[in-house]
């Protein structure tokens, strides 16, 4: 009988919660590792209880091999580490060594074993940078990282890619680019805007503004429950690959800010300042993936647009 046991590391967040949701309804056991208890996420999903969580702080990395080998998993999703942009500025260490030495772990001990499991690492769009015009970025465009969040996807990419390459290990890379849910944390900006948003329709004051950077950056958002299943079928591809994960589109920050204050027939100008502080100096201006190499092999496409992820997320949509 195949093993149908799962781990995921960063199970508490938004794309682990979605994708050990998704696995259990087939048929895998989740293990789940988190350094914090924190499962309101598995809770809003009532998978809770269903997922054997499994606490590491991510700094003693030799008790990673006992507990891969203790959950005996046939795949493994390293979705864990840092995942802010702004965060990687003031933490670069804790950036590259939390994104980067637990996935180098993980494969050693694959290599050791010799055990047959599957591997996928999920990288980021932003390992592309950006540009000035309406470009789609695609797998094997070059990479310009602008964070050192950005460095430390290509650092963790690299490292799978390697080890598929030279010791035969089945990993992949999942290179997703912006996605969005009600089980977004609340300091991503599109999170932040509804929240405020929300607020400002129930007081109607306009004396206190939301703070915002360069609202006329263009993003390609797209709804997370589709890249989670787009994961899936990345793992469960015949071949160990490299796959960008995006919409194709890519959106203006004013038009999300016009769209979710419209929603609340609320003129988004009266509430928001605009501060210099807030621009980044290395600010991406345009980032869109090309997931046609996704399409082709894995049937894979994004079905919602960003109107129905805004309302999806105003609304508490799940799924």
């Amino acid at each position: 009988m195949k093993n149908r046991n799962a781990l995921i590391f960063g199970v508490t967040g938004q794309d682990g919660s979605y994708l050990a949701s998704m696995l259990l309804k087939n048929g895998y056991k989740i293990f789940g590792i988190s350094k914090n208890k924190n499962t309101k996420n598995l809770k809003k999903l009532k998978i809770e209880k269903k997922v054997k969580l499994i606490k590491f702080n991510y700094i003693d990395y030799s008790k990673l091999p006992s507990i891969l080998k203790k959950t005996d998993c046939s795949l493994i999703f390293f979705l864990a580490g840092q995942t802010s942009v702004k965060q990687s500025e003031f933490e670069p260490y804790q950036s590259i060594n939390t994104n980067t030495r637990a996935c180098v772990c993980i494969l050693e001990y694959l290599r050791q074993s010799k055990k047959k499991i599957k591997f996928l690492n999920a990288a980021s769009g932003e390992i592309f940078g950006g540009s000035s015009v309406y470009k789609k970025f695609q797998e094997d465009s070059p990479y310009f990282p602008r964070s050192f969040y950005a460095l430390s996807k290509i650092i963790s990419l690299e490292i799978a890619k390697s080890y598929r390459k030279q010791f035969g290990i089945w990993a992949c890379n999942a290179i997703l680019f912006n996605h969005e849910s009600p089980l977004r944390a609340n300091g991503f900006v599109i999170k932040k805007i509804i929240d405020f948003a929300k607020t400002a329709n129930k007081t109607k004051k306009t004396n206190k503004k939301l703070q915002m950077g360069n609202i006329d950056i263009r993003r390609d958002w797209g709804w997370a429950p589709e890249y989670s299943d787009a994961m899936i079928k990345i793992i469960n591809h015949k071949n160990p690959s490299d796959f960008i994960i995006a919409t194709g589109r890519a959106s203006k920050l004013r038009d999300v800010l016009r769209k979710v204050f419209g929603h609340y027939h609320l003129n988004y100008r009266k509430f928001i300042k605009i501060n210099k502080n807030f621009y980044r100096k290395n600010e991406v201006q345009i980032s869109v993936g090309n997931s046609n190499k996704a399409k082709k092999l894995l049937s894979w496409k994004p079905k919602k647009n960003i109107n129905a992820i805004l309302k999806n997320i105003i609304d508490g949509t799940l799924y």
